[in-house]
Protein backbone atom coordinates (compact mmCIF):
# COMPACT_ATOMS: atom_id res chain seq x y z
CA UNK A 1 0.00 0.00 0.00
CA UNK A 2 1.23 3.37 -0.92
CA UNK A 3 4.71 2.45 -2.37
CA UNK A 4 4.81 5.72 -4.47
CA UNK A 5 4.81 7.65 -1.23
CA UNK A 6 8.05 8.64 0.92
CA UNK A 7 8.91 6.45 3.75
CA UNK A 8 8.30 8.95 6.16
CA UNK A 9 4.52 9.67 4.79
CA UNK A 10 3.96 5.96 4.36
CA UNK A 11 2.59 4.55 8.08
CA UNK A 12 0.59 7.65 8.06
CA UNK A 13 -1.68 7.15 5.43
CA UNK A 14 -1.80 3.28 5.90
CA UNK A 15 -2.50 3.93 9.57
CA UNK A 16 -5.48 5.81 8.67
CA UNK A 17 -7.31 3.14 6.39
CA UNK A 18 -6.23 0.42 9.16
CA UNK A 19 -5.27 2.09 12.81
CA UNK A 20 -4.42 -0.95 14.27
CA UNK A 21 -1.83 -1.43 12.18
CA UNK A 22 0.60 1.09 14.38
CA UNK A 23 -0.01 -1.29 17.38
CA UNK A 24 0.35 -4.10 15.21
CA UNK A 25 4.08 -3.04 14.51
CA UNK A 26 4.68 -1.00 17.97
CA UNK A 27 3.03 -2.92 20.88
CA UNK A 28 1.47 -0.24 22.96
CA UNK A 29 1.53 1.74 19.63
CA UNK A 30 5.47 2.92 20.17
CA UNK A 31 7.74 0.12 21.36
CA UNK A 32 10.07 -1.73 19.61
CA UNK A 33 13.27 -3.66 20.34
CA UNK A 34 15.99 -6.07 18.51
CA UNK A 35 19.55 -6.82 18.47
CA UNK A 36 19.73 -3.51 15.87
CA UNK A 37 18.91 -1.30 18.32
CA UNK A 38 20.81 -2.39 21.52
CA UNK A 39 23.78 -2.33 19.50
CA UNK A 40 22.57 1.19 18.85
CA UNK A 41 22.10 2.04 22.55
CA UNK A 42 25.78 1.14 22.88
CA UNK A 43 27.11 3.27 20.16
CA UNK A 44 30.43 4.89 21.57
CA UNK A 45 29.52 8.51 20.77
CA UNK A 46 26.27 8.15 22.71
CA UNK A 47 28.28 6.65 25.66
CA UNK A 48 30.90 9.11 25.43
CA UNK A 49 27.58 11.31 26.51
CA UNK A 50 26.17 9.12 29.45
CA UNK A 51 29.44 8.49 31.14
CA UNK A 52 30.27 11.79 32.64
CA UNK A 53 26.55 11.56 34.03
CA UNK A 54 26.25 8.33 35.41
CA UNK A 55 29.86 6.43 35.70
CA UNK A 56 31.54 4.29 33.58
CA UNK A 57 29.43 1.50 34.62
CA UNK A 58 26.36 1.88 33.14
CA UNK A 59 23.37 0.20 33.06
CA UNK A 60 21.52 -0.26 29.76
CA UNK A 61 17.67 0.13 31.01
CA UNK A 62 15.03 -2.58 28.84
CA UNK A 63 12.58 0.41 28.23
CA UNK A 64 14.80 1.59 25.04
CA UNK A 65 11.96 2.49 22.44
CA UNK A 66 10.89 3.63 19.12
CA UNK A 67 8.52 6.35 18.98
CA UNK A 68 6.67 6.90 15.45
CA UNK A 69 5.09 10.58 15.79
CA UNK A 70 1.79 10.13 13.62
CA UNK A 71 0.00 13.14 12.19
CA UNK A 72 -1.71 14.95 15.25
CA UNK A 73 -0.34 12.75 17.88
CA UNK A 74 1.57 14.06 20.95
CA UNK A 75 3.11 12.50 24.08
CA UNK A 76 1.57 13.21 26.75
CA UNK A 77 2.63 15.15 30.10
CA UNK A 78 4.81 12.64 32.48
CA UNK A 79 7.56 12.22 34.64
CA UNK A 80 9.75 8.79 33.37
CA UNK A 81 9.92 8.52 36.99
CA UNK A 82 6.21 8.20 37.81
CA UNK A 83 6.75 4.90 35.61
CA UNK A 84 9.72 3.62 37.77
CA UNK A 85 9.02 1.65 41.25
CA UNK A 86 9.50 3.95 44.32
CA UNK A 87 13.20 2.70 45.14
CA UNK A 88 14.49 3.94 42.14
CA UNK A 89 13.58 7.40 43.34
CA UNK A 90 16.77 8.27 44.46
CA UNK A 91 19.07 6.93 41.56
CA UNK A 92 20.26 9.05 38.89
CA UNK A 93 18.67 7.45 35.82
CA UNK A 94 19.17 9.60 32.14
CA UNK A 95 17.02 9.39 29.01
CA UNK A 96 18.91 10.03 25.67
CA UNK A 97 15.92 11.36 22.68
CA UNK A 98 17.29 10.99 19.17
CA UNK A 99 15.48 12.13 15.64
CA UNK A 100 15.57 8.79 13.45
CA UNK A 101 15.03 7.88 9.93
CA UNK A 102 15.66 10.82 8.26
CA UNK A 103 18.69 12.87 9.88
CA UNK A 104 18.88 16.18 7.37
CA UNK A 105 15.42 16.96 8.99
CA UNK A 106 15.10 19.20 12.20
CA UNK A 107 12.82 18.53 15.10
CA UNK A 108 10.88 21.38 15.25
CA UNK A 109 7.37 23.09 16.70
CA UNK A 110 5.40 22.20 13.90
CA UNK A 111 6.64 18.59 13.76
CA UNK A 112 5.83 18.10 17.73
CA UNK A 113 9.21 18.49 19.26
CA UNK A 114 10.31 17.72 22.90
CA UNK A 115 9.13 20.21 25.44
CA UNK A 116 10.04 20.40 29.27
CA UNK A 117 9.29 22.14 31.98
CA UNK A 118 12.46 23.20 33.64
CA UNK A 119 13.54 22.99 37.26
CA UNK A 120 10.05 21.28 37.96
CA UNK A 121 12.41 17.98 38.68
CA UNK A 122 13.15 19.36 42.14
CA UNK A 123 10.09 18.81 43.01
CA UNK A 124 9.96 14.83 42.98
CA UNK A 125 7.38 12.72 41.29
CA UNK A 126 4.27 13.81 40.79
CA UNK A 127 0.70 13.10 40.93
CA UNK A 128 0.39 10.36 37.84
CA UNK A 129 -3.08 9.24 36.44
CA UNK A 130 -4.06 6.64 34.45
CA UNK A 131 -5.23 6.86 30.90
CA UNK A 132 -5.38 5.11 27.51
CA UNK A 133 -1.63 6.08 26.58
CA UNK A 134 -0.32 5.41 30.14
CA UNK A 135 0.55 7.39 33.42
CA UNK A 136 0.00 11.22 32.53
CA UNK A 137 0.98 13.88 35.11
CA UNK A 138 -2.21 16.25 35.76
CA UNK A 139 -3.04 19.32 33.58
CA UNK A 140 -2.94 22.00 36.63
CA UNK A 141 0.49 20.46 38.03
CA UNK A 142 2.09 21.48 34.61
CA UNK A 143 0.56 24.52 33.31
CA UNK A 144 0.95 25.44 29.65
CA UNK A 145 3.17 28.01 30.25
CA UNK A 146 5.58 26.05 31.97
CA UNK A 147 6.27 23.49 29.02
CA UNK A 148 9.40 25.30 26.95
CA UNK A 149 9.58 23.63 23.62
CA UNK A 150 13.15 22.17 22.66
CA UNK A 151 13.56 22.00 18.56
CA UNK A 152 16.20 19.50 18.06
CA UNK A 153 18.74 20.11 14.97
CA UNK A 154 19.25 16.80 12.91
CA UNK A 155 21.72 14.50 14.90
CA UNK A 156 21.93 15.81 17.99
CA UNK A 157 21.47 13.92 20.97
CA UNK A 158 19.20 15.69 23.79
CA UNK A 159 19.25 14.10 27.56
CA UNK A 160 17.05 14.58 31.13
CA UNK A 161 16.76 12.87 33.95
CA UNK A 162 13.83 11.02 35.25
CA UNK A 163 12.15 13.61 37.25
CA UNK A 164 11.94 16.33 34.61
CA UNK A 165 8.34 16.67 33.40
CA UNK A 166 8.03 16.51 29.57
CA UNK A 167 5.76 15.43 26.44
CA UNK A 168 5.76 16.66 22.77
CA UNK A 169 3.55 19.47 20.90
CA UNK A 170 1.52 18.16 18.22
CA UNK A 171 2.49 16.78 15.35
CA UNK A 172 1.29 19.61 12.53
CA UNK A 173 2.44 18.41 9.58
CA UNK A 174 1.73 15.28 6.81
CA UNK A 175 4.58 13.52 8.01
CA UNK A 176 5.99 11.29 10.78
CA UNK A 177 8.36 12.53 13.38
CA UNK A 178 10.62 9.13 13.78
CA UNK A 179 12.20 9.38 17.47
CA UNK A 180 13.94 6.55 19.47
CA UNK A 181 14.71 6.71 23.44
CA UNK A 182 17.52 5.20 25.46
CA UNK A 183 17.24 5.13 28.83
CA UNK A 184 20.60 4.69 31.00
CA UNK A 185 21.39 4.34 34.73
CA UNK A 186 23.81 3.93 37.40
CA UNK A 187 24.95 0.90 37.48
CA UNK A 188 24.04 -0.07 41.50
CA UNK A 189 20.69 0.51 40.32
CA UNK A 190 20.61 -2.56 38.55
CA UNK A 191 18.91 -5.12 40.94
CA UNK A 192 15.95 -2.58 41.47
CA UNK A 193 15.44 -0.73 37.93
CA UNK A 194 15.68 -3.99 35.72
CA UNK A 195 12.17 -4.15 37.08
CA UNK A 196 11.10 -0.21 36.98
CA UNK A 197 8.94 0.17 33.86
CA UNK A 198 4.85 -0.27 35.52
CA UNK A 199 3.23 -0.40 32.29
CA UNK A 200 5.68 -3.43 31.12
CA UNK A 201 5.50 -5.71 35.15
CA UNK A 202 2.91 -3.96 37.24
CA UNK A 203 -1.07 -5.52 37.46
CA UNK A 204 -3.75 -4.43 35.15
CA UNK A 205 -4.42 -0.11 35.66
CA UNK A 206 -7.69 -0.55 38.01
CA UNK A 207 -5.58 -3.12 39.94
CA UNK A 208 -3.17 -0.42 41.11
CA UNK A 209 -2.74 2.73 42.91
CA UNK A 210 -1.28 4.94 41.23
CA UNK A 211 1.27 7.32 42.91
CA UNK A 212 -0.71 10.70 43.86
CA UNK A 213 1.85 12.97 45.50
CA UNK A 214 5.62 14.56 45.52
CA UNK A 215 8.02 12.45 47.78
CA UNK A 216 10.18 14.68 49.95
CA UNK A 217 11.94 17.59 47.45
CA UNK A 218 15.07 16.45 45.96
CA UNK A 219 17.65 18.45 44.10
CA UNK A 220 19.52 18.22 41.37
CA UNK A 221 20.64 14.42 40.57
CA UNK A 222 24.68 13.94 41.63
CA UNK A 223 26.26 11.01 40.60
CA UNK A 224 28.40 9.24 43.53
CA UNK A 225 31.73 8.09 42.30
Amino acid sequence: MYQDLPFERRLAEIAAQVPEVVSALFSEGRFHKGESLFQFMKHPKILDRVEPLVGSEILCHPSYNIHPRLPGGYTSPHQDAGYYLPDGDQTLIVAGLIPLVDTTVDTTVDNGCLWVAPGRHREGVFRHVWAEDGLNLLVEDIPMSERIPVPTPAGSLVMFGSMLPHGSLVNKTETIRWSGVWIYAIKPSVQRQAVGMCLDLWPEADQIQPRKQPLAKVGPRQCQQ
